[in-house]
């Protein structure tokens, strides 16, 4: 973590069992203790603590780690997904708008699970793994 006088302070470690390799994008995407009430409610907004840790990488002249904080809403979205926690419309909806760079707010999303699946199984109707998928939400 980085601290108001762009010292270093504090690092972030996951446990052994989860811990894996990844992209540098997802790496430096904001941990999701950082994240707040609104984003479990469907909001990508940034929360206060993505908008600091953005702010402090670029006063020590990190500008692209602050930018894969700010394009880190895909891979919070995904790892929530597939955390093993319920998931909801909201999520899938908000997980959709993160992956594909929308911005909170867009109009005509389904509201419902089984809107939500009988919309991609419309869309996305010959895809096998999909369909299978989808299945749960029907």
């Amino acid at each position: 973590m980085v601290r108001g006088s762009a010292g270093f302070y504090a690092t972030i470690r996951a446990d052994a069992d989860r811990s894996y390799t990844t992209c540098k994008a997802e790496a430096f995407a904001a941990p999701m203790c950082f994240l707040t009430s609104d984003f479990e409610a469907g909001s990508d907004n940034f929360a206060p603590y993505e908008l600091a840790l953005m702010d402090a990488y670029s006063q020590v002249g990190r500008i692209d780690l602050a930018r894969l904080v700010r394009g880190g809403k895909p891979f919070q979205r995904l790892g929530r997904m597939l955390s093993g926690q319920e998931i909801k419309v909201e999520h899938l909806n908000a997980t959709r708008r993160a992956v594909l760079g929308e911005t909170d707010g867009k109009t005509g999303e389904p509201m419902t699970g089984k809107a939500w699946g009988q919309e991609v199984s419309k869309r996305f109707r010959h895809d096998v793994q999909l369909k299978t998928f989808v299945t749960g939400f029907l």
